[in-house]
């Protein structure tokens, strides 16, 4: 009689693939329950195991949800947070302005910034970036700064969404020559779109990227 020989290969199977192979010999293991009266691991026993896995899965899958909302509404609360810094630093300026009580700055953890230094010099990154409507268009922006001498070119790259995102694409998305004509058509009309931009000197030397602007597309 010819010795017959089962293929295990337990150990390619993907997680799914083994619960599946797991349900199916408890059926057989049910059914011939006689013929398979001392097998190692009763269907029981393997019932108890699968149950355990899939009521993991379930639960570790959950959590994941849970975490990942968690993570949106952090995110959002964080810019929330940039926003209500900003509006705080702007009063302050202004009542140190009118009271010339620099000892206010320090005490809410703040700088002053140097006359003639608020920008490093041959940094090259472009300035006071702003988006404007343009009036009677859809889904155009210009958009706005302050030229960098010496510079070639510039390039923008922009992202949609409701909050500034983590990182954009390293990929330009669009080349100009001057800041006279930095037009952004073609954008979704209703959306939040964030913008940056960097200066392109000579031999290509780049810049870094300058503070995102925001606004909603006309």
């Amino acid at each position: 009689m010819a010795k017959i020989i089962i293929i295990t290969n337990v150990t390619r199977l993907s997680d799914l693939e083994i619960l599946q192979r797991s349900k199916v010999m408890i059926g057989g293991m049910d059914t011939h329950k006689d013929e398979l009266s001392n097998i190692p691991v009763s269907s029981e026993e393997l019932q108890k195991k699968i149950d355990f896995v899939e009521e993991n899965q379930h639960r570790a899958q959950t959590l994941r949800a849970e975490a990942n909302e968690l993570e949106q509404k952090t995110k959002q609360e964080l810019f929330d947070i940039r926003i209500s810094l900003k509006a705080n630093i702007s009063y302050v300026e202004k009542i140190v302005n009118e009271t010339q009580n620099k000892s206010l700055v320090p005490a809410l953890g703040l700088k002053t910034r140097e006359k003639n230094n608020s920008v490093p010099p041959n940094s090259g990154v472009p300035q006071a970036v702003s988006l404007q409507e343009i009036p009677h268009t859809r889904g155009t922006l210009k958009l706005k700064f302050k030229s960098v001498k010496g510079a070639k070119s510039y390039g923008i790259v922009w992202a949609y969404g409701n909050t500034s995102p983590e990182s954009f694409s390293k990929q330009t998305v669009k080349i100009i020559t001057s800041s006279r004509n930095a037009i952004l058509s073609g954008l979704e009309s209703g959306k939040t779109i964030w913008v940056r931009i960097k200066s392109y000197c000579v031999n290509n030397i780049e810049s870094d990227w300058s503070d995102v602007a925001s606004r909603i597309v006309p």
